[in-house]
């Protein structure tokens, strides 16, 4: 990797900066996909339980725990990604 002057005119190195970014991003898609997959999994329960004839104030409840659990996983993914480009770009400028 090439160093190059941040803005306090110090070089720094990319790779270490960048691998962490990786890391962080991987690591980060990761949790978003096994809480996604528990939500697909609630899904299937649910569509079970109702072919059961279970009452339906039940399956309309698991059914808003399901959309929440998801819609909470991507908001908080989505948060996850841009605080981690923000910092990532604030390192890379040299910015505090």
């Amino acid at each position: 990797m090439e160093s190059r002057p941040n803005a306090s005119g110090e070089p720094f190195q990319d790779g270490p900066q960048l691998l962490g970014l990786l890391v962080d991003v991987v690591t980060g898609t990761i949790v978003f996909v096994v809480i996604a997959l528990a939500a697909v999994g609630l899904s299937f329960l649910v569509d079970w339980l109702a072919c059961l004839g279970i009452n339906q104030w039940i399956i309309i409840g698991l059914r808003f725990a399901e959309y929440l659990l998801f819609t909470v996983d991507l908001v908080l993914f989505t948060v996850f990604v841009l605080r981690t480009a923000w910092r990532n770009l604030r390192n890379q400028l040299g910015w505090k």
